[in-house]
């Protein structure tokens, strides 16, 4: 699902309609301007659809690979219930939000993997180019060699043997795994149930859900959506399979007739001062602006624990780097001070 395009979308179809520009103008429009990318085709065919008396649902979900159901249902709940404006300024402010948790967890990620891959390109380095130096000298003067030099030989010829192997191994593990998480149902929730357990990364991953959720749920109910419907939709947008899952328990018993704040007693994704909070706001009737509040607070956690991240993941790497090469050099040297003392 790609944010940036759908906050575009919602952002020009907003100003076209401030301009009092006919909605399918505004379409042809889209469609010229991203005629270089799959949503230019996509925007004629929903034009031409619309104008033959297709409904928008119909049109626009034709295309359900780059428009989720929940941007068509909302679209199309605007205009039936004439606030077509209000409802294009929550998605463009949905799907740009969505898109600044999106690259805040990303960048969080990516910044800990590029400090990772330094780290193991200087080890590299000395596993390819120094150790097998003293590896060939020690072999030459026949000297006995304590057990730390020794262990770190063995794994100097374990990479020098399999490295490659291992690489290749890995290169095309990830590709198959991506595919079956797209393609295997419980593969996918088994990888969705670990990310969330990760640690930091994992909570990032849980906040943005809620933020999402909590997001969501105020708005479809503020312009009068039923309750379920509302849950429903949210269902349909939650990329996460294990949220999904709760979600859809959550669904099951209000249908059975709970209220909101005891379907969720068991959901795994609330935690319990904030189905507290919840469950207090439903009875004095302003759940709507405790949703909105614990999406603030969550976009607040994902902001500092991103900061806070990338402040403590360099010194804690420096560390752990630093200690490693130690034990290496450590490892090569202590035979040599061996046999300075032989020679005295």
């Amino acid at each position: 699902m790609n944010y940036t395009y759908l906050s575009f979308i919602a952002s020009s179809l907003h100003s076209f309609n401030r301009l009092n520009l006919p909605f399918i103008d505004g379409l042809k429009l889209l469609a010229v301007n991203l005629r270089k990318n799959k949503y230019g085709p996509a925007f004629e065919s929903i034009a031409k659809d619309i104008s033959s008396g297709k409904s928008i649902e119909v049109s626009f979900l034709k295309y359900s690979d780059l428009f989720p159901e929940f941007f068509v249902k909302t679209l199309a709940f605007g205009f039936s219930t004439d606030c077509l404006e209000k409802n294009l300024v929550f998605l463009k402010n949905h799907y740009s939000k969505n898109c600044m948790l999106k690259n805040k967890i990303l960048s969080a990620i990516l910044y800990t993997i590029c400090i990772l891959i330094l780290a193991l390109f200087v080890i590299s380095i000395l596993f390819y180019f120094v150790i097998p130096v003293f590896m060939n000298m020690f072999a030459e003067m026949r000297i006995e060699l304590p057990m730390s030099t020794r262990l770190l030989f063995w794994i100097t010829n374990f990479l020098s043997k399999f490295l490659f192997l291992s690489m290749l191994l890995f290169f095309i593990a990830i590709p198959l795994l991506i595919y079956c998480i797209k393609k295997n149902f419980t593969v996918r929730i088994f990888i969705h149930r670990f990310l969330l357990r990760l640690p930091v990364i994992g909570k990032l991953i849980l906040k943005s859900n809620i933020i999402s959720f909590c997001n969501l749920l105020h708005y479809q109910i503020e312009t009068g959506m039923p309750l379920i419907e509302s849950l429903e939709n949210i269902y349909k947008s939650v990329s996460n399979e294990a949220i999904k899952q709760e979600i859809k328990i959550v669904i099951s018993k209000i249908k059975a007739g709970s209220s909101f704040s005891h379907a969720i007693e068991r959901a795994s994704f609330f935690s319990l001062s904030e189905k507290a909070v919840i469950r207090i706001s439903e009875k004095g009737e302003c759940l709507t602006e405790t949703l909105a509040a614990l999406a603030r607070e969550n976009e607040n956690f994902i902001t500092e624990s991103t900061i806070l991240l990338a402040e403590i993941i360099e010194p804690i790497m420096i560390v752990f780097g630093g200690a490693l090469v130690s034990l290496i050099l450590s490892a090569l040297f202590h035979p040599m001070f061996s046999l300075v003392d032989i020679i005295n």
